[in-house]
């Protein structure tokens, strides 16, 4: 599928509701839904080790299911999975407490890749601009269109189920550790990553494992 951008001052507009956004660059305007409320919890879960020593990361994308329990997945140049885990972090205050270190934390980062819109997002795309990390953000009909088909979404269950399939296989495909227990949250977030890992060319086209 061809994108044809429009430039509007340092932003790219791109079609289908999802934008990128450039250090330096300031974003008028909200692409896909926001999700909340939220509940307030003190649980800290991680899915899998955040480390990966048998892969260089020359750049990486950190892909983000937006919330105060927040999704988290970060994917390599060569477009496969090094690690996802969930973060509850109980508050907007917290969360936005947090994120900094999290980015310094991923010193070849390049790419934030956001589901989502509103106040939380606003706290991820800013510390990224500061930091010089360009932001993707889009809805999330974008990667569930390309990646799920539509019966695989006729409700809300059956959408769930097939997303943590997927995330799964991703998982494996990626040679990633694999989970004791999966949280929807991470693997919408791998499913983020993967959607945009395969925008910004890391990927030609998505491996067989993974078609569905």
């Amino acid at each position: 599928m061809t994108y044809a951008p429009t430039a509007t001052g340092n932003k790219l507009i791109y079609p289908e509701h999802w934008q990128v956004l450039f250090p330096g660059s300031v974003r008028t305007g909200v692409h896909g839904p926001h999700s909340g409320p939220y509940k307030c919890c003190s649980q800290f879960f991680v899915a899998a080790s955040p480390t990966r020593s048998d892969r260089k990361l020359m750049s990486s994308m950190l892909a983000v299911d937006l919330g105060v329990r927040t999704g988290l997945a970060l994917y390599g140049g060569d477009g496969r999975l090094v690690w996802y885990r969930s973060r509850n972090f109980g508050s907007a205050a917290r969360l936005r407490r947090g994120v900094p270190s999290i980015l310094a934390e991923l010193p070849d980062l390049t790419w934030l890749a956001l589901e989502g819109g509103g106040a939380l997002a606003d706290i991820w795309q800013r510390e990224a601009t500061r930091r010089r990390i360009r932001v993707m953000q889009f809805g999330a009909e974008q990667w569930r269109a390309t990646l799920l088909y539509p019966r695989q979404q006729r409700s809300g269950k059956t959408a769930k189920q097939n997303a943590d399939e997927l995330a799964r296989r991703v998982i494996t495909w990626s040679a990633a550790p694999k989970p004791t227990s999966l949280r929807h949250d991470a693997a919408e977030a791998i499913l983020i990553g993967l959607w945009g890992a395969k925008h910004v060319g890391w990927l030609k086209s998505f491996p067989a494992e993974l078609r569905r």
